[in-house]
């Protein structure tokens, strides 16, 4: 039998165990349109379509920020190669609408993102809070440690193994697909409004 680690598309059902990539999305969105912000980034190292957990990313993203609202709030994304970000460099220096919040899905993209932002004068995070798809306490950029989100990586192996037993010893074809709650860990790279939500959402994000 074969269990995927995460879904091996996005309309799977069976036979995977999967950080829920979508309620992250969502909750991450959730939070900064409840504390204000107003234009979201998503800047991610490859296309999303390329990858089911970066597509149910953004997807969770665009459901969070409720886009189908008729406001004065953005979102839009991004694809750049990892640690080349000179598209989003000239953006800046093109003086053109600023995101002030930025969702990444590599904690190299979110090193320089924080680089650039403060070396073009915008402050970390009280004009732009970032929160990276990766959570590594010991990356910091400009002397900040970054709000990520942690994947339940012992649980995912320990509930794969599990399903894989399932499999053997009931001779079965298909099980439901597992999705497990991820946690998003509050630093210096959101505000403190920002990180009062996350501390409440972190327990358990929505399944």
């Amino acid at each position: 039998p074969v269990v995927w680690i995460n879904p091996p598309s996005p309309i799977a059902t069976a036979n995977f165990v999967s950080s829920n990539f979508y309620a992250a999305g969502f909750s991450v969105a959730e939070i900064w349109r409840k504390t204000g912000r107003k234009y979201l980034l998503g800047v991610f190292n490859h296309s999303p379509s390329q990858s089911v957990s970066y597509s149910l990313e953004l997807a969770g993203l665009y459901a969070g920020w409720k886009v189908y609202e008729l406001d004065d709030r953005r979102i839009d994304s991004l694809v750049a190669p990892l640690g080349d970000l000179r598209e989003f460099d000239t953006i800046l220096a093109k003086g053109k609408k600023l995101p002030d919040a930025i969702f990444t899905n590599s904690c190299i993209h979110a090193q320089r993102i924080v680089e650039i932002l403060e070396q073009r004068g915008v402050q970390v995070p009280e004009e732009c809070s970032v929160i990276c798809h990766s959570d590594f306490k010991e990356i910091k950029a400009m002397g900040k440690m970054f709000t990520g989100i942690k994947q339940p990586i012992e649980e995912i192996g320990k509930t794969a193994v599990q399903m894989i037993s399932r499999l053997l010893k009931n001779n079965t074809e298909d099980l439901p697909g597992i999705y497990l709650p991820l946690t998003v860990n509050a630093r210096q790279t959101t505000r403190a409004e920002e990180n009062s939500l996350i501390s409440e959402l972190s327990v358990s994000l929505p399944t």
